[in-house]
């Protein structure tokens, strides 16, 4: 009878034991579910709404100049070759005067001179080799003309004058001997007749013998003159006009040479002036890593680079474009840039082109493996304020959808390769899968995986801290996956 009250009195205390320690793990547990539940009411909340959503893109770019101008040193190495002419010029000057650097200037305004006193003492120099040839052209012009007056008065009057006179000489010659041949037939007539001494025949038949060579003599005389004497004449005088001509023809081309080149020196004295080809912005072209500054008295030489000007009124912006988003960019998509500088003002602007080559492809060597694609952004204005140099961001507008579902860029994360994010609603806390459309900077278009009003939780980040049975497993809607992972979703933690 004892034992068994002892007994049941034992058994009394055990269940009363067991009873005590369940209630005080339930109310452990109570306590501990009721400060989880806490925690995930304490969690930031934002709801998904609807609004219209664009697609943007963006790039980091430099405002620049669609119409820039490198002014370089435009002088050039003038060497004489002429001995009166003394000393050269390499094509270097130095600069005697500039305008302040990054000045406005206009079309014609003056932005630096140089010295010019070598290229002045060249050009006086050949200013009197210029005159000296311009004497001597005078000369050899002269001498043409007395050439060509002494050919055409051979051809017109010396040479008639010297035919008539030998045709004369052989008419009188031919009359001697016909007039001495007829006195020696009377002659021998006379003689044998004995009317005639022996004397005066001697004498008649040698005054026919002196015609008679007279008279051949002017027929040869008359023969050379038209066969060889006209003809070297008249070669000798062509000749002379020729040489004339060739002497003038040589001289007119030094005295062109000359003048060339005394105007190629005026035009580096020209040059020494500089001026603006058109309106902008001066900026000088210094190249402080090879240790190079433009400034009063640097000597300055040929080609060599001295100012940047571009034309502030046509501006742009050279956009660094990523290889992940340069296939959708393209000519005349619409964009907008906002400049730092001017306090991140919204300038629109246009796409004009975009590089088929990535700019990192010049820089292999130096293995940068980044690949950015250089674009060109025209603006559609130029708002005061703006210069080449500045920087700039340039956001693409890809697509607009109207009335889309979207939610805060933040409250999205990618866990195993998975867009997701957290819904808290009466039952607990959820974690969501996601398939995403557009995106912006701030918000992200949602296609599958929540619905308007739903209470997401802004920054997943905060559920990383919760206790490991508070980890919610995902919510599939998918029939045939809910079988397959239907052992692996846990309950919903209730709030």
């Amino acid at each position: 009878m004892g034992s068994k009250t002892f007994v049941r009195r034992v058994l009394i205390v055990a269940v009363g034991v067991v009873v005590v320690g369940s209630s005080i793990v339930a109310i452990g547990r109570y306590q501990s579910r009721r400060e989880l539940l806490a925690r995930i009411r304490a969690l930031p909340i934002v709801e998904v709404g609807r609004m219209d959503m664009k697609s943007t893109l963006t790039s980091s770019g430099e405002v620049s100049s669609s119409n820039q101008t490198t002014i370089r040193c435009q002088l050039e190495k003038i060497v004489s070759s002429n001995s009166t002419i003394k000393g050269e010029n390499r094509g270097s000057s130095s600069i005697i005067w500039l305008a302040p650097d990054g000045s406005i200037v206009k079309k014609g305004d003056v932005i630096c001179k140089l010295d010019g006193s070598d290229y002045e003492e060249q050009e006086l120099q050949q200013k009197i080799l210029v005159q000296q040839t311009i004497a001597l052209t005078t000369q050899n012009r002269l001498d043409l003309e007395l050439a060509e007056t002494a050919l055409e008065e051979y051809q017109k009057g010396l040479k008639e004058q010297f035919r008539i006179d030998l045709e004369s000489r052989l008419k009188l010659a031919r009359s001697d001997y016909e007039k001495a041949q007829i006195r020696m037939k009377w002659s021998d007539e006379m003689l044998a007749k004995g009317y005639l001494g022996k004397g005066q025949y001697m004498t008649d038949r040698q005054n026919l013998l002196t015609t008679s060579a007279d008279y051949e003599n002017a027929k040869k005389a008359n023969s050379v003159f038209m066969d060889y004497t006209t003809q070297k004449e008249l070669k000798c005088l062509m000749v002379d006009v020729q040489t004339a001509r060739t002497n003038l023809e040589s001289r007119l081309l030094t005295l062109k040479l000359q003048q060339s080149r005394l105007e190629h020196i005026q035009l580096q004295i020209r040059r020494c002036t500089i001026t603006a080809p058109h309106d902008g912005m001066l900026i000088y072209a210094n190249r402080p890593e090879f240790g190079f500054m433009i400034e009063e008295g640097v000597v300055v030489r040929q080609r060599m680079r001295l100012f940047y000007l571009p034309d502030v009124s046509q501006m742009e912006v050279t956009s660094q474009i990523h290889e992940s988003i340069v296939d959708k960019i393209k000519a005349g998509m619409a964009v907008k840039v906002r400049v730092e500088a001017l306090n991140h003002r919204e300038i629109e602007g246009t796409v004009v082109s975009v590089k088929p080559v990535p700019e990192s492809e010049r820089f292999a060597f130096m293995g940068n493996e980044i690949k950015n694609y250089a674009g060109k952004v025209k603006l559609n204005s130029v708002p005061d304020g703006l210069r080449p140099g500045m920087t700039a961001e340039v956001i693409f507008t890809e697509s607009m959808h109207h009335d889309a579902l979207v939610i805060p860029i933040g409250a999205m994360r990618v866990e195993n390769g998975r867009e997701v994010c957290y819904i808290r609603d009466e039952e607990g806390l959820e974690r969501r899968e996601l398939k995403i459309g557009l995106s912006s900077t701030e918000f992200l278009e949602v296609t599958s995986g929540v619905e308007e009003g739903d209470e997401i939780v802004s920054d997943p980040a905060l559920v990383d801290d919760l206790p490991a049975q508070a980890i919610v497993r995902t919510r599939v809607e998918d029939s045939r996956l809910a079988r397959k992972r239907r052992s692996a979703v846990a309950p919903k933690i209730p709030i």
